[in-house]
This record gives C-alpha cells, sequence and structure tokens, in this order.
C-alpha cells in the first residue's frame, strides 16, 4: 500500500470528520457530498479523487478502522504475551484504543449507524476475547455459545461506556470484562 503524504492524510481527516458530524445529525441517503464538503472547506473535485459518494466514504471509514483494529490487537496481543501481561492489562489498551476513536465509534453505533460494522468490530472481539486460556483448544458447541454471549455482553458494556463517555475507568472496566469472560477463558 502507497503512503500518504500529510496533506492527504489531513484532507481525507477533514472530508471524515465532515460526514461523520453529518452521520451524527441524519441517515445515510440523506448525506451530500455538497454537504461534506462545505462543512470541510474542501472542492467537491477533491472529494472525488478519494470517494466516490458517501456510502463509499462509510465503507472506507469502516474499513480502516477494521484494519487498525485488527492491527492493533494483534500487536498488543504479542507484546502482552512477550511482556506477560494479564489480561487486564490487554483489555485496558484495548479499552484505550476504542476511547482515542470514541466519536467515531459512537456515530457509526448511534441511531443512523451501520449494524454490519458493529458485527464485524464484535465479530473480531470475541475472537480476541476466546484468544485466552484453555477455550480455544477446546471448543465444543457449549462452549462456542457460551463464548459468544459472554462477549456480546462484553462488547455491549464497551458500547454503553463508550456512549457515556468513557466515565468508568478503563482498568475497571476491564476488570469487569475479566470476570465475565473468566469462565470461558480458563
Amino acid at each position: 500500500m502507497k503512503k500518504e503524504s500529510r496533506r492527504v492524510k489531513m484532507t481525507k481527516a477533514l472530508l471524515n470528520q465532515s460526514f461523520l458530524h453529518a452521520l451524527e445529525k441524519k441517515p445515510l441517503p440523506r448525506i451530500t457530498v455538497k454537504e461534506i464538503c462545505e462543512n470541510a472547506d474542501v472542492n467537491r473535485s477533491t472529494y472525488y479523487v478519494y470517494y466516490t459518494d458517501p456510502y463509499d466514504q462509510l465503507n472506507k471509514i469502516e474499513e480502516n478502522f477494521i484494519e487498525a483494529q485488527t492491527t492493533f490487537i494483534q500487536e498488543i496481543l504479542e507484546t502482552g504475551a512477550a511482556n506477560n501481561e494479564s489480561f487486564v492489562e490487554i483489555m485496558c489498551k484495548l479499552l484505550g484504543f476504542y476511547k482515542e476513536n470514541k466519536y467515531m465509534l459512537r456515530v457509526l453505533f448511534g441511531k443512523y449507524g451501520n449494524m454490519r460494522l458493529e458485527y464485524d468490530i464484535l465479530s473480531y472481539f470475541a475472537k480476541y476475547v476466546m484468544s485466552f486460556g484453555e477455550a480455544k483448544k477446546r471448543r465444543t458447541k457449549k462452549s462456542l455459545q457460551n463464548y459468544t454471549y459472554a462477549a456480546s455482553g462484553c462488547f455491549g458494556l464497551i458500547i454503553h461506556w463508550l456512549q457515556t463517555d468513557c466515565e468508568e475507568p478503563e482498568k475497571q472496566l476491564a476488570e469487569t470484562i475479566a470476570e465475565l469472560t473468566q469462565g470461558i477463558r480458563h
């Protein structure tokens, strides 16, 4: 993949921020390229260099987040294993990543967001939770049901945490998640 210049990154960030502000207020079919460009103070012709329409822009925002999350989780799992970090320590790092992206996630999981993205992120999160302990070695139908149930509940807690402006400290939420998943991780 070709590395983007700082100017390109800044332009995309402005366009994406403008898009997210629009998506926070109204459904995707009502968002126009004109509106996105005016709010970002970017020419329409520049918009079309990066995106074909708001649907394409949403897809690219989602794809970029999934890719960033995947890379981040792989890195924290590798460094965590190398440093003998606990589940809570690793979960705190993941919660920090979500917190850094809280505005985007709140909009994407909000009233006009995309349920497919929530499912995609939950699926990867569930695999991450399942990667701890013996549960990954011996997957029975019952253990998979338990892990799916626990991961869904934990991810629901994370979404609530993001929507309430991350009031609870990361460590406290990580400890709650560790308690809820202890039976499937060991």
